[in-house]
């Protein structure tokens, strides 16, 4: 089923994708700024490692700091299950979780009360025909947007091991390693740039 949303509807809507994921959440957005209260509502993950996030950002690679702040990626880089991504052709602003998809025209960054813009967003509950037919709004788009994942630059990878209890009927979580990080190298390029002669600081 497909509702059609504004204004700050869409706020308790992605409020209400990112505290109810139980196994993943996906946030898709040319600009990263997260407001406090998405950091609120995300940060009760940090103790749920069977959560993936997966997070895609778009801009020019020279621009990244402009997309996602320093500040940002150190917040996002605590989760134990996360994967940081960036594309370069992105303009589409795509927000999920296993069960609700928010397909949006705002950036993450717009995500707050005093926004003046005319902005909507549809949201898109899992339908179980779709689960069968394959031909529903809610399963083309997650498709899309798999492959809009899939074929992006991974930048940043977190994943947790987990320890088999009770002969594998049952996991433990142990701990999370970083495995990748090309991200704080780009960042910190960025900050120590020095302007070229004809450039003013």
């Amino acid at each position: 089923m497909a509702n059609f949303i504004k204004g700050s509807m869409m706020i308790a809507c992605l409020q209400e994708i990112l505290e109810d994921a139980k196994s993943e959440i996906i946030l898709i957005s040319p600009d990263i700024r997260l407001q406090d209260w998405i950091k609120e509502a995300l940060s009760s993950k940090t103790d749920e490692p069977q959560v993936k996030i997966t997070v895609v950002f778009g801009n020019e690679e020279e621009a990244i700091p402009n997309s996602l702040s320093k500040e940002d990626f150190k917040f996002l880089a605590q989760f134990p299950n996360i994967e940081i991504r960036h594309e370069s052709r992105l303009h589409a602003r795509y927000y999920a979780n296993e069960n609700k998809v928010l397909l949006s025209t705002m950036d993450l960054n717009d995500f707050y009360l005093n926004n003046n813009n005319i902005e909507f967003g549809i949201l898109v509950s899992q339908s179980f025909i779709g689960g069968i037919t394959g031909h529903t709004l809610d399963t083309d788009a997650w498709n899309y947007f798999e492959n809009v994942i899939e074929h992006s630059n991974l930048l940043f990878l977190r994943k947790p091991a987990f320890e088999d209890k009770m002969m594998g009927l049952s996991k433990k979580y142990k701990s999370s390693e970083t495995e990748m990080d090309n991200l704080s190298k780009l960042l910190r390029a960025r900050v120590n740039k020095k302007p070229k002669p004809d450039e003013t600081v």
